[in-house]
């Protein structure tokens, strides 16, 4: 035992050592998670605390259990791991339901419990045909995707206008979530969803009716099995007396609920995760006793919230956050007295006042210039009216966002702000638009010329940081409804008391959805989505919905981002009967008007002065069940628990909630990475306002800098991480290929990339491309075994019984349900009399010989697998003489190789063992670090591998962070965890690239560095000569006023050259912006004369 300690550092050993009761660890990257975890099963093991059959350990992937089995049986000094319940989650479910379908558990209702209360049996799992026996299938997407679509045609509905895949998400999700079909219904809000509500259903019978689970299924399944047979629950609770968990904070609902139930009697829960994923503790909370400090404050206690139009009600707290907290106060006080003390983030109401004498010093977003500062007047007087002037100004700009900088009591005060924030930050002032009627000397070339050329994002990004300004939360947007102009707006706008109806039973306000665009084109894609639109008036359209409670908007707020990321979303309250903006506490500024508790009504204040202090200690923050806001010291205040999101891995942040108990124990010492890469990547995610206070250390010593390149496109990018891994290898000759990695977001990027290393001759692997197991081939042996294994697969059966082809039409297939349904018997045991036509009948039979003697066959796997592929002439069918051909005969032999595996185990159990374990392997599993080979694969692959060397490439705007994330705040930080994630895979040098522009899905477009290179200290970053270089550019041998000859465009006349394009008017097709870097031109010898 002292051996297994010695090996340990301080933190390790008491995590080890805490055997009992709940214990959360809070990980660091690279600080020896999985050694801890590891080690508490040995020391659980050799302590006699319990036996290897009495721990369950549970991660997310095979390879992480096949890790935690190797390290636990070199510990214990085992030669096998089979007395261990080490697996996935997906694993673990499907053995626990085979089993217990196998004895029974599921088929009878259990008996009446002691309190004398009937417990109902779990739904949709009866014996007998159209039920789930143990032998079941795990269906893979592929064949989900089929299961819905017969569904659909089923139900008449067009599979066009709704898409399978997104009717399928719905169903994940709801499953996730534990929601059975029966609840969906009642659930269903909307169009689409009550389209989803339809096939849900009859999605399941097909699933039963084919004796078939999906991968949620086996989740939602067990939890319902356990919630409802209380005698099961309790022989899995008996049997696993220590309960380990890997990456917690990845778990869902039904994970979180597994693990939940299953350590209910004993407690002795172990959780690791990093869940880098507020209010002082004497803040006065207004509750229906009266006020008390947030500190004191339980779950269930009734605090006196805002229900909407000024009027405020009694909710119930459903959440108490409590972490420790590092950083800037800010201490807001009002013209009345009120004063409150909050984190930056913390998120308020509030909104410019309408009477403001002051001068707003503004910085000014429009989409197609970027960002400039100016003046604007507090209140504008039209003649007819006042109008804020913020307003005024982005309607002449045609701008979509804006940002208070500073309030001035005075025009010349504003004059000497705009200049300094101007001349500090290198953000122009001059305005987008040369309007009629201005009397400017630019001209709009001129205008788009300074815009083109300064990159006024990365600059105004520094300035937002330093202001503590968060881009999600302008002080100022326009209304959705932009007819005139080129790029219609598209904001969504979730309106907290918006609809000002109540009702007895529930009386608070129902928060309202609207959205409202003239962009027809994204009308079109929500149509056939299912999320219908209505005509609006001044030639736009709108979605319109209410409900009491706005987290039920979740799933309507994804749908909309998936069909159009570059969506803004606009969140309001009507707190009193004017609307407030949500504003994070760092954005509120004097004379703004914020709602206040005041002679026990809400009324409103304005706000007086802000101050900013250093504090350290714990803070604290609510949920408040349907209105999510309380009032804290006079102020109304936001919960900021609460997210449109809900993301999951606010489960370790309420740990200690479930279990107040709980020991938390934080690993902080890295034995990865060098400190600059870990101080790099703290740097990063410590933007994130949802994450744990861990300061990460190593003592493995500085290293290396970390290298930070631009290049021109994706090509030269590629060259690049060639050139500097030869260079790598040649400073150190133990380094092998297989020690660097290239990581990027998106799967597209590798194309460019491996196109490099071909050129180059290079050896590498993808990790997480075409799996093998989603080759056609390969799919369609295991359909071959599934019917062997579960005659009531009719799915697999459909999928194969015409291969080779045996006639067999949608016709015949439909005969043969037919007849199998009056039979009561599986289409798979009438093929050997079936009533077909006499051609088709007999080949069919032969099929049906071939699954009978199979199944009852007593040979071990690999021979069975040679009779299938012999007798079905499948192998000869594949073989047409073609490399590809070749290749797929190649494959379904290298199947027979991973069967082989199988033949020590016992003929009947083998094969349906060889299926599970097939159907829950993941394309990470297949990762072998001894393979000679650089690696590629996405930033969401990698998590969990390490490597010396690491390139990170594609580090540009809205591809890392993607543009789908960059105007949501929850997937935004999700984008920093995963670009933490990425930077600490690498152990002795970190690479990160960007490029000047980047051709990606067709279309080139000039790129702008990630912002989370901007959050790295230029202390931590290599200076190398070439760093004031400008990237090399390809040659264009003509030049302005030249002829040239293009492949597709013809003669044409070149306008104008840049670093990113050439514009060039051709005859025949006008004007084109073509990239520089993609223009095949010849230049001509002819002249304009």
């Amino acid at each position: 035992m002292a051996e297994l300690l010695d090996k340990l550092n301080p933190e390790q050993i008491k995590a080890v050592q805490a055997t009992e009761g709940p214990v959360l660890i809070l990980a660091g990257a690279g600080s020896g998670k999985t050694k801890t975890l590891t080690s508490r099963v040995a020391y659980l093991v050799q302590t006699k605390k319990a036996t290897p059959s009495e721990i369950l350990a549970v991660t997310f992937t095979n390879k992480a259990a096949g890790e935690m089995k190797q390290r636990i049986m070199h510990l214990l000094r085992l030669k096998s791991d089979k007395a261990f319940h080490i697996s996935t989650f997906h694993s673990l479910c499907s053995r626990i339901l085979r089993k217990e379908l196998q004895q029974g558990s599921l088929l009878t209702n259990p008996p009446e419990d002691s309190s004398g209360e009937y417990t109902p049996s779990p739904p949709n799992l009866p014996s007998g045909r159209g039920g789930i026996r143990s032998n079941f299938t795990i269906l893979d997407t592929n064949d989900q995707v089929t299961a819905i679509k017969q569904v659909m045609r089923e139900l008449n509905i067009d599979l066009q206008q709704y898409a399978p895949a997104a009717i399928l998400n719905f169903i994940s999700s709801a499953k996730n979530e534990l929601i059975m079909p029966d609840n969906y219904s009642e659930m269903a809000y909307g169009h689409f969803q009550k389209i989803v509500a339809k096939v849900y259903p009859r999605y399941q019978e097909i699933l039963h009716a084919n004796n078939s689970l999906d991968f949620d299924d086996l989740l939602m399944l067990t939890v319902k099995l356990f919630q409802t047979h209380k005698d099961v629950l309790k022989k899995y609770q008996d049997k696993f007396k220590y309960v380990l968990v890997d990456e917690y904070q990845d778990t869902n609902t039904s994970q979180y609920q597994l693990i939940k139930l299953l350590v209910a009697k004993h407690k002795n829960i172990f959780v690791v995760g990093d869940d880098w994923q507020c209010l002082p503790p004497t803040t006065k909370i207004l509750t229906n006793k009266g006020s008390r400090s947030i500190q004191k404050i339980s779950n269930k206690e009734r605090v006196v919230c805002a229900s909407g139009r000024s009027d405020h009600n009694l909710f119930d707290v459903t959440t108490v956050g409590k972490r420790k907290y590092k950083g800037q106060m800010l201490t807001i006080k009002t013209e009345k007295g009120h004063q409150i003390t909050t984190t930056p983030n913390h998120i308020f109401f509030a909104r410019l006042s309408e009477t403001s004498k002051k001068s707003f010093v503004y910085l000014m977003y429009s989409p197609h210039k970027g960002y400039r500062i100016g003046i604007a007047k507090g209140i504008r007087n039209s003649g007819k009216k006042l109008d804020c002037g913020l307003r005024v100004r982005c309607n002449q700009e045609r701008a979509d966002k804006m940002w208070i900088l500073k309030v001035c009591d005075s025009r010349p005060e504003a004059k000497y702000f705009e200049d300094y924030f101007s001349y500090k930050y290198g953000v122009p002032m001059t305005v987008f638009w040369n309007m009629p009627g201005r009397s400017m000397q630019y001209q709009q070339k001129y205008i788009d010329d300074l815009y083109r050329n300064i990159d006024t994002k990365k600059r105004a990004s520094l300035l937002m940081k330093d202001l503590l300004l968060d881009e999600k939360y302008p002080h100022f947007l326009p209304s959705g409804t932009t007819p005139k102009h080129r790029d219609p707006r598209k904001i969504i706008n979730l309106t907290m008391f918006g609809d000002a109806r109540k009702t007895i039973q529930s009386p608070w306000c129902a928060t309202r959805f609207s959205f409202q665009s003239s962009n027809n084109k994204l009308k079109d894609k929500l149509d056939r989505y299912g999320l219908q639109t209505r005509k609006s008036k001044k030639a736009t359209w709108r979605i319109e919905k209410s409900n009491r409670d706005s987290q039920q908007f979740n799933s309507l707020v994804r749908a909309v981002q998936t069909l159009a990321p570059e969506v803004i979303i606009n969140e309001s309250a009507f707190i009193t009967n004017n609307k407030f903006q949500f504003q994070p506490a760092s954005h509120l500024r004097p004379d703004m008007t914020v709602p206040i508790w005041s002679n026990n009504k809400i009324v409103e204040d304005k706000i007086k002065s802000i101050k900013t202090e250093d504090y350290q200690g714990e803070v604290f923050d609510l949920n408040i069940e349907k209105v999510h806001n309380f009032i804290a010291d006079g102020f109304v205040v936001h919960n900021s628990i609460y997210s449109w999101r809900g993301a999951n891995y606010r489960n370790i942040l309420n740990f200690h909630k479930d279990y107040p108990k709980a020991k938390i124990i934080k690993l902080e010492e890295n034995y990865r990475s060098t400190q600059n890469i870990l101080s790099g990547a703290a740097a990063v995610i410590a933007n994130n306002q949802n994450r744990s206070q861990k300061t990460l250390w190593t003592k493995n010593g500085e290293g290396e800098k970390i290298v930070v390149k631009q290049v021109f496109n994706e090509q030269q990018e590629g060259e690049w991480v060639i050139h500097e891994i030869l260079r790598q290898r040649s400073l150190d000759p133990r380094a092998e290929f297989n020690d660097f990695v290239v990581l990027y977001r998106t799967n597209a990027q590798s194309r460019a990339l491996e196109e490099a290393l071909l050129k180059a001759n290079l050896p590498y692997r993808i990790i997480g491309g075409t799996r093998f197991y989603d080759r056609k081939e390969i799919k369609d042996v295991l359909a071959f075994l599934r019917v062997i294994a579960n005659p009531q697969d009719d799915i697999s059966l459909k999928r194969i019984i015409n291969l080779p082809p045996r006639g067999v039409g949608e016709k015949t297939w439909a005969d043969l349900a037919q007849h199998a349904t009056a039979q009561n018997l599986p289409i798979s045991e009438i093929l050997l009399d079936a009533p077909v036509g006499t051609k088709a009948k007999i080949e069919i039979g032969k099929l049906g010989g071939i699954i009978a003697n199979a199944r009852n066959s007593k040979t071990n796997l690999s021979k069975l697998f040679d009779t299938i592929i012999d007798k079905t002439g499948y192998l000869k069918w594949l073989d047409d003489k073609t490399i590809e051909g070749e290749t797929r005969i190649e494959n379904v032999k290298e199947l027979k190789s991973v069967m082989e595996k199988y033949d020590i185990l016992d003929a009947e159990i083998a094969l349906p063992t060889f299926l599970e374990e097939v159907s829950l392997v993941q394309d990470i599993d297949r990762y072998d670090d001894s393979e000679k080979a650089i690696n590629l694969m996405t930033l969401h692959s990698a998590k969990g591998l390490e490597f010396d060397y690491v390139f990170m490439v594609g580090m540009e705007e809205n591809l890392f962070p993607h543009s789908r994330s960059t105007l949501d705040h929850e997937e935004l930080e999700e984008e920093r965890r995963l670009c933490y994630v990425g930077m600490t895979r690498a152990k002795k040098q970190l690479y990160l690239a960007y490029t000047a522009q980047r051709l990606l899905y067709g279309s080139s477009t000039p790129s702008l560095p990630s912002r989370f290179i901007e959050d790295i200290p230029e202390e931590l970053i290599a200076q190398t000569e070439e760093d004031n270089k400008k990237p090399d550019l390809p040659e264009i041998k003509a030049k302005v006023g030249d002829w040239v000859e293009h492949k597709h465009f013809g003669v044409g006349k070149v306008l104008a050259i840049d670093q990113v394009e050439v514009v060039i008017a051709f005859s025949q097709f006008g004007i084109k912006r073509l990239a520089r870097s993609l223009a095949p031109l010849k230049k001509l010898a002819i002249t304009d004369d």
